[in-house]
């Protein structure tokens, strides 16, 4: 579980970090398809963990779900810039929409129940931490030490 928040949290980081590069140098394309194809998936990846953090979280905490809304749209707004310049028409479109929900109906059976942030801060804090302490309390996620 801890590994797969982790690796979809990277994952979004990375299209972050590529979405600032895009918006900084001004090169919303690159000089080859491949490059091309590399920042679609990406972008693709993005999307989908996005929308499974966003559905996961918004339960439990609105103000994490909103965290995840930029990166979210902005990774579905240059998915679509670069899917419609490679290809056209509304099949694409259908195809895409098909796409980003069968993936994120897959990102959300691989993410646990709902989303708040002590799982993320619990994570950060205490990364050492492989599974609940024996206690009284269901609930307790670290030992209280008195």
């Amino acid at each position: 579980m801890a590994l797969i928040v982790s690796l979809f949290l990277i994952i979004l980081i990375v299209a972050g970090g590529v979405l600032i590069w895009e918006a900084r140098t001004g090169r919303f394309t690159s000089g080859s398809r491949r490059r091309d194809a590399w920042r679609g998936a990406l972008f693709f990846l993005s999307t989908v963990v996005g929308s499974a953090f966003l559905i996961r979280s918004a339960g439990g905490a609105i103000l994490l779900a909103a965290a995840f809304v930029p990166v979210t749209v902005l990774s579905l707004m240059r998915l679509v810039t670069l899917a419609r310049a490679r290809w056209a028409g509304a099949a694409t479109s259908f195809v895409l929409a098909l796409a980003l929900v069968l993936g994120t109906a897959a990102s959300l059976a691989a993410l646990p129940g709902p989303l708040d942030r002590g799982l993320f801060l619990e994570r950060i804090l205490h990364p050492e931490r492989t599974g609940f302490p024996p206690s009284i309390d269901p609930d307790a996620r670290r030992p209280v030490r008195l």
